[in-house]
């Protein structure tokens, strides 16, 4: 069992996914929206890039540290 900090980590994903990726998908099956779809889904790649780099500078550098007795 995680001590709750799992769902910090995932929570941004799921509102980026829902407010851009998700509706990037809708808009993009007409094809007269399809390049407003396009910008929100390369907003989206764009931004969980980012959120995935601040995430996995927050851990340390060589990975797990053992247990000091």
């Amino acid at each position: 069992m995680g001590d709750g900090f799992e769902f910090v980590a995932v929570v941004p994903f799921g509102f980026v996914f829902f407010a851009l990726v998700a509706p990037s998908l809708f808009l993009g099956s007409t094809a007269r929206r399809l390049p407003l779809g396009a910008a929100l889904a390369i907003a989206g790649l764009i931004l969980n890039v980012l959120l995935f780099l601040e995430i996995a500078s927050e851990l340390p550098g060589d990975g797990a540290h053992p247990l000091k007795f």
